[in-house]
C-alpha cells in the first residue's frame, strides 16, 4: 500500500504549480518554470490550469519597511498573496509604511485603517493545513522568461 502512494505523491507534488497548489519545492520549479498570476512560460501548457486559487495574486513591493519585503523589492520579485498573508498574520508584524502593487493597483499602507482595508480586500481564511503545507516561492517578474526546459 505504501508503496503505491509514493508515485502518486510524487505525481500530485509535481503536478502541484500547474493546479495552483504551490510552487516552494516543486520539482518542475527548478527549471524557471513560472505559473504564478495566470502566466505560464511553459512550452506546452500555456494557461496554467488554476483548480487551486492559491497563485492567483502576485504581491510586488514598490516600497517597504520590512527587510524580507526591501530584499524583495531590490530584486524585482513578487510575492504569492498566500504567503504574504500567511507571513504577516502568523509570523511577522508588516512594518509601516509599505507600497504594494497587485496588477496595475497600487496600496499604499501608512495606518492601520489602510491595512484593515487591504486585509479585508485581499485576505482569505487560511487553516492549519494550508498554513503548513502550501510553499510558494518568490516571483521573479511580472513577464516570464522562458521556460528552460
Amino acid at each position: 500500500l505504501i508503496a503505491n502512494l509514493i508515485p502518486i505523491w510524487m505525481f500530485v507534488h509535481c503536478l502541484s504549480p500547474y493546479v495552483g497548489l504551490g510552487t516552494g519545492g516543486a520539482l518542475s520549479m527548478f527549471s524557471g518554470l513560472r505559473t504564478e498570476g495566470g502566466i505560464s512560460n511553459h512550452y506546452v501548457i500555456t494557461k496554467p490550469l488554476g483548480w487551486f486559487p492559491y497563485q492567483d495574486k502576485v504581491v510586488y513591493v514598490d516600497a517597504a519597511t520590512n527587510p524580507s519585503l526591501q530584499a524583495a523589492s531590490a530584486a524585482g520579485q513578487g510575492v504569492i498573496m498566500f504567503d504574504f498573508q500567511r507571513h504577516f498574520s502568523h509570523r511577522d508584524k508588516l512594518l509601516l509604511p509599505a507600497t504594494l502593487r497587485i496588477d496595475d493597483t497600487v496600496y499604499s499602507l501608512t495606518d492601520l485603517e489602510s491595512v484593515g482595508a487591504f486585509a479585508k480586500e485581499h485576505f482569505t481564511a487560511q487553516s492549519w493545513l494550508e498554513r503548513k503545507y502550501l510553499l510558494f516561492r518568490l516571483v521573479d517578474s511580472p513577464q516570464p522568461d522562458q521556460c528552460r526546459h
